[in-house]
């Protein structure tokens, strides 16, 4: 009988419910916290989620950060916008048209 999987099962629920417990005492992540899995493995905490601001994505590594036995945290988690766009494909199309626009002005100017 492998006794390590079940030495291991309290400190995993342990470190989930705190981490639970942590997030459901910020304002900004009440309601949120099923949208995400956490893993603690070696000292190192995995999340995986999706919040909808990269704002939400440091704050929830800044809170993580506080809890004194995390070591590490890989944080995998997106960014999604309310209309399906990350973050990078919506600053990145943002700023090709303001890019065009300014290069057309720029045309009307010289013509």
């Amino acid at each position: 009988m492998d006794t390590t999987q079940e030495d291991r099962s309290p400190a995993i629920n342990s470190v989930e419910r705190d981490v639970r417990e942590l997030l459901s005492a910020s304002v900004h992540f009440t309601g949120r916290i099923k949208e995400f899995t956490f893993t603690h493995v070696d000292e190192v905490l995995i999340i995986e989620g999706i919040v909808p601001t990269y704002y939400l994505k440091q704050l929830l590594q800044e809170l993580l950060g506080k809890l004194h036995y995390i070591q590490q945290i890989d944080n995998r988690v997106e960014v999604i916008c309310c209309d399906g766009l990350s973050g990078d494909r919506t600053v990145g199309s943002h700023a090709q048209t303001t890019a065009n626009a300014a290069k057309n002005s720029a045309k009307e100017v010289t013509e």
